[in-house]
């Protein structure tokens, strides 16, 4: 995943100066080479933006996930979200490894957020790799159960505090 800087296609760009078609099948072509795929993505359709006006205006998808057959299978309901920009022209990707299916699965579970405020408590950095150990199956399981541990132990952590 990253900043390509290239366009698979022509309706991955919008203002300036056009991309000529060379450029854009020598993108395709290498991508074809080493045999990876674009993983697509949800929200904005853009990644890179410069000039205000809209007549100087220019959008493109210049950031993207690639992935090859093998990932694919290990990850088969991945999700690449573009995020909003403020402080930079690019765009961050979120990757979701679960994406397609977590919105399958979470409807009537609460969907998982890392706190940051754990990393304050001593004690989290061992909690999470005593949890993980505990854990088998895939990566993507053991995350999802992680997840629901670590909101029984911020939980439990809370319990503590008000007795106290």
């Amino acid at each position: 995943m990253g900043d390509f800087n290239e366009v698979l296609s022509y309706f991955e760009k919008k203002g300036g100066r056009l991309r000529s078609d060379r450029q854009i099948e020598e993108f395709r072509g290498t991508l074809d080479d080493c045999e990876l795929h674009d993983l697509g993505y949800t929200e904005r359709w853009f990644t890179w933006e410069r000039g205000r006006f809209l007549s100087t205006n220019i959008r493109e998808r210049l950031d993207r996930g690639v992935a090859s057959c093998d990932w694919l299978d290990l990850f088969p309901y991945y999700q690449v979200e573009h995020l909003s920009h403020a402080f930079s022209d690019h765009c961050p990707l979120l990757l979701d490894t679960m994406g397609k299916q977590r919105v399958e699965q979470v409807k009537g579970r609460r969907r998982f957020r890392f706190e940051a405020k754990w990393c304050l408590d001593s004690s989290f950095e061992e909690v999470v790799k005593n949890k993980w150990n505990s854990l088998s199956g895939s990566v993507p399981n053991k995350l999802d159960k992680l997840g629901q541990q670590l909101y029984q132990w911020d939980k439990s952590r809370n319990k503590e505090k008000m007795t106290n």
